[in-house]
């Protein structure tokens, strides 16, 4: 009993320290924005949930927006993605998609995003596919330009009102 006594500051301390896992790194050729992170933030999820993507996990303190895995038509993705599936020893595209986006704050006005693509093909088994860069990009222009765009309303709008 005196050893449970002597422990429970610890345990009790140990506990109130703990945050949660570590995000993992920031990738190294994040893109800047002319944005300030909130704008990004709010402004990623909306083009990404207006094209289609649906957000599965949120982590706003790493800068982590990751959407459901949704299913692309395989003929069209195949220029985006090369996948071998082992049961066929056959290229085939993908034929299922999830986006990640990561972000953070680059001073008070802007800040930087990257965007970056999980291809899998699942006929039979899955198979992670690799991304050829080629979609990417234009989804991180779309982030960017949206995200820049509402900066800009805002600043004129706080302008006008001040």
């Amino acid at each position: 009993m005196r050893l449970l006594l002597a422990l429970l500051p610890a345990v009790i301390l140990g506990c109130a320290y703990y945050s949660g896992p570590k995000p993992p790194p920031l990738p190294a050729d994040m893109v800047p924005v002319q944005a300030p992170e909130a704008v990004t933030w709010h402004t990623s999820i909306q083009v990404l949930t207006k094209n289609g993507l649906p957000i599965e996990d949120l982590w706003r303190n790493a800068g982590w927006i990751e959407t459901q895995v949704r299913s692309v038509d395989q003929t069209e993705a195949a220029a985006w993605a090369d996948c071998v599936d082992p049961l066929q020893n056959a290229i085939a595209g993908p034929d299922r998609l999830a986006v990640l986006v990561r972000l953070e704050q680059d001073g008070d006005a802007r800040s930087k995003i990257h965007v970056e693509t999980e291809w899998s093909y699942s006929q039979d088994s899955e198979v992670t596919c690799q991304s050829r860069g080629v979609w990417e990009p234009g989804m991180l222009a779309k982030i960017k330009e949206a995200a820049e765009a509402n900066a800009a309303a805002a600043a004129a709008v706080d302008a006008e009102n001040s």
